[in-house]
């Protein structure tokens, strides 16, 4: 008896150095995540550049509160906060939700309906994951172009609407691994085949449809790339709003020359609606249910 005491309590004493062990790490890989944002935020309340460059790590001498003002009210080279948000947040809406409508609904037919080519659509959905998106880039542009979507948002718009990816993927198996049952059940009670997608089926999906909107949404607010390039400075967003402030910290610009907390100030101001927006929806999309009951 004693020996099987003292076996069990080594096997408690491993596993809880294990956690230990595991707590450290996490905790310091935490630290490390999160100290170049303090850093951010704390230099964003020194007083120019001057301080800033005396001293990267040391306190600010005053808080200058004065620099989150700077980015409400610059004008050059016509950047506007509310544009710039305006934009963002217009993308940042439309994008995600026409991506998951269409890639929801693509996955629930592909996983749910038999029909003749259906191998070889879902090949086609496939094949832009194995391609690289440097080498469509040219031909993507030219053929918005010639629609004349370059400069508005219609470009973007129209290209997520592929409803490809690893998305698709993900919803496909999901949709694969609900029961044909609830399909069956609302046949037999008459649904037809909208209410049985939009009633029955979706629900099963829509944690993981809600966790891709929130990251989409991330995503998007975050992307330089595709508006730098899809809707060059005539729709500046958040992303490229902040670059151009960037540019003119290190020019020669009268307003901002040098200013780099002012410019800390702008990318911590740019950084509180995204993180707003997870915080809200991260306990609902984890309480969100993927399993139901036949009835």
């Amino acid at each position: 008896m004693s020996t099987k005491l003292l076996s069990k309590n080594n096997h408690l004493h491993q596993d809880r150095g294990i956690k230990i062990t595991f707590t450290v790490i996490f905790a310091l890989f935490s630290v490390m995540l999160l100290f170049p944002f303090f850093w951010l935020i704390l230099n964003s309340f020194k007083d120019g550049y001057a301080e800033f460059s005396a001293n990267s790590w040391a306190l600010p001498k005053k808080w200058m509160f004065s620099n989150y003002k700077v980015f409400f009210e610059l004008e050059t080279a016509e950047i506007s906060l509310v544009d710039m948000f305006i934009n963002t947040i217009i993308l940042c809406l439309i994008v995600p939700t026409c991506g998951q409508i269409s890639t929801v609904m693509a996955a629930y037919v592909m996983a749910k309906y038999k029909f003749k080519g259906q191998k070889i659509i879902y090949v086609i959905y496939i094949l832009p994951m194995l391609v690289s998106i440097t080498g469509t880039l040219s031909s993507t542009y030219l053929l918005l172009e010639k629609w004349n979507m370059i400069g508005n948002y219609w470009g973007i718009i129209v290209m997520s609407c592929g409803g490809v990816g690893m998305n698709f993927l993900m919803l496909f198996s999901l949709f694969k691994g609900v029961d044909n049952a609830y399909m069956e059940s609302a046949r037999i009670d008459g649904a037809g085949h909208f209410f049985t997608f939009f009633k029955v089926m979706l629900p099963h999906v829509m944690g993981l449809v809600g966790t891709m909107w929130v990251l989409g949404f991330v995503g998007v607010w975050n992307d330089y790339t595709t508006p730098r390039i899809y809707l060059g400075e005539e729709y500046l967003t958040i992303a490229t709003g902040v670059k151009a402030i960037e540019d003119l910290v290190e020019t020669a610009d009268p307003y901002l020359t040098n200013n780099y907390p002012a410019y800390f100030a702008a990318v911590v101001i740019s950084l509180i609606p995204v993180v707003t927006i997870f915080l809200l929806f991260q306990k609902q999309i984890m309480k969100m249910s993927l399993g139901g009951g036949l009835k």
